[in-house]
């Protein structure tokens, strides 16, 4: 399923996305997709982790040493509602994914960064450690004490590939269909 370019992003206040990089908007898009293919009326941390994971580059190295399709997989088991929603349906953001993307900013401008990426997001998430996600993180090895070092030697290792780091890669291969 491919997020569709002229989507308005949920139909939040799209001033607070002008600092999210490209990748980031995606993951909020994929986010709502995967709310729906979850048969979930919201999107949740759960689903922001799944949109996250869309970018490979990045979760492959952050989410170390958990594996993204066992992840989605015990998602899928653990907090599918059953029926998928329609994919129109008005999706609000939960209190926990309202804080997750409220805390962003923090964290960007914390690290220095003028763009506000899945990195940022991912830290956010863990930030909020009563929320499914974070606590399905943590079970898995993934933690604040391992993912900003990891978070850290990926922008070195972009940086000398000549790239712009992990805020400027592209999201590919990981969708709800």
């Amino acid at each position: 399923m491919q997020p569709c370019r002229n989507l308005t992003l949920i139909r939040y206040n799209c001033r607070m996305f002008e600092r999210y990089t490209e990748s980031a908007r995606r993951t909020i898009l994929f986010a709502k997709q995967w709310a729906s293919s979850f048969g979930s009326s919201q999107i949740s941390s759960e689903h922001l982790l799944s949109g996250i994971m869309a970018d490979e580059d990045l979760a492959t190295y952050l989410l170390r040493p958990a594996s993204l399709e066992q992840m989605v997989f015990q998602i899928k088991q653990e907090r599918s509602c059953g029926q998928e929603m329609p994919s129109d349906a008005d999706a609000p953001l939960s209190d926990e994914a309202k804080s997750i993307l409220k805390l962003s900013p923090e964290e960007a401008d914390h690290l220095q960064d003028m763009r506000i990426g899945n990195e940022h997001l991912l830290l956010c998430l863990l930030k909020e450690t009563k929320c499914y996600a974070a606590q399905l993180l943590t079970s898995k090895g993934v933690s604040l004490l391992t993912a900003p070092r990891a978070n850290r030697q990926f922008k070195e290792r972009s940086l000398a590939g000549g790239q712009d780091g992990p805020a400027s890669l592209s999201s590919k291969g990981c969708d709800p269909s």
